[in-house]
């Protein structure tokens, strides 16, 4: 496969059709090798990668992690409510265990914001826990919110979109994303060269409902988050793509590469029909004539985390998906019927 191929054909899904199947035990792991072999930024630790990868219906949970996911997400092109999605990897950010006894010995306040961290070591690591500290505050302030919505029976609002990374270093926060790039990148092109398709989907804006549903799994003080999923299929219902089929192709006097720049001719009427779904802009087509739906699940989650809760259960069903499904009252109204 030749790196134009394989970059025409690394699409991103916008959903998964019915005859979707599961990818094979040993790719899984071929795959994830692939992300954990890729190198770490330096100013993510000195020693330690700073994330987990989880693999969830490996522990039965596959169906609890995409309802943690889609349950309160944000509307978009793409089905976000997970339907036919049968390979997910989730990437856990933690705090590495390492500094869990470790006491603060440097003044953090007074090292000014644009000073490079990398010649010392220890204070790079400080930071790092004061980040941790800092985000498990926010966490924390909001599952006590959470929590006395509940016991009062008023969750009629949802809860908040949350930014773990306020107040985060910059470098820390760079050498995190970097990281985490690389990783990705490799599983995205792994997929690919195995003949699978991977959608991403951003997930530590929902990390209250990640740690309501999991607690301490991933960090025994709570210190973690999402950060991105993976999933990962053989049957996209369609694709969305930047024009990389127009790119301009890179010659011995290119000496500055843009990846804006286009070719003088449109090569997309030479597109062989294998990846016809994913010309530019074809997957807002699929989007209008395929609407979606909500997996029984999802709603099931619904009910259980927050549906119970509420004075008026179908306005809140109504907030989580009235922007993301056309027919969300017949999907309600079909499960309390039963």
């Amino acid at each position: 496969m030749t790196v134009s191929d394989l970059a025409k054909k690394t699409v991103q899904p916008i959903g998964w059709r019915d005859d979707n199947t599961v990818i094979p035990e040993e790719d899984i792991n071929d795959i994830v090798q692939c992300a954990t072999n890729m190198p770490a930024a330096l100013l993510t630790l000195p020693t330690k990668k700073p994330f987990k990868i989880w693999i969830p219906h490996r522990e039965g949970e596959l169906s609890n992690a995409l309802s943690c996911a889609s349950v309160w997400a944000m509307d978009q092109c793409q089905d976000q409510t997970f339907n036919n999605a049968s390979t997910v990897l989730v990437y856990m950010m933690n705090e590495p265990d390492h500094l869990q006894d470790k006491t603060s010995s440097v003044r953090l306040n007074k090292i000014p914001k644009m000073q490079s961290n990398i010649p010392e070591d220890h204070i790079m690591d400080e930071i790092i826990q004061q980040d941790w500290n800092s985000t498990k505050k926010i966490i924390d302030d909001q599952k006590q919110l959470e929590k006395d919505k509940k016991e009062n029976f008023n969750y009629d609002t949802p809860p908040m979109l949350l930014n773990p990374f306020a107040d985060w270093g910059s470098e820390h926060l760079s050498g995190l994303n970097l990281s985490i790039g690389m990783a990705m990148g490799a599983v995205s092109l792994r997929c690919r060269e195995l003949g699978y398709y991977c959608q991403f989907y951003t997930a530590y804006r929902q990390t209250v409902d990640w740690h309501n549903q999991y607690g301490n799994k991933f960090q025994k003080d709570g210190k973690w988050f999402p950060y991105m999923l993976q999933i990962i299929g053989t049957k996209p219902e369609a694709g969305k793509m930047s024009s990389r089929m127009n790119l301009k192709q890179i010659n011995d006097e290119t000496h500055t590469v843009d990846p804006n720049t286009k070719a003088d001719t449109d090569p997309l009427n030479q597109v062989d029909q294998g990846i016809e779904i994913f010309k530019p802009k074809i997957y807002r087509k699929f989007v209008k004539e395929a609407p979606r739906t909500i997996p029984n699940s999802t709603i099931e989650f619904f009910m259980e985390h927050y549906g119970k809760y509420a004075r008026d259960p179908k306005d809140l069903f109504h907030q989580a998906f009235g922007r993301r499904v056309k027919h969300w009252a017949k999907l309600f109204d079909q499960h309390i019927k039963k």
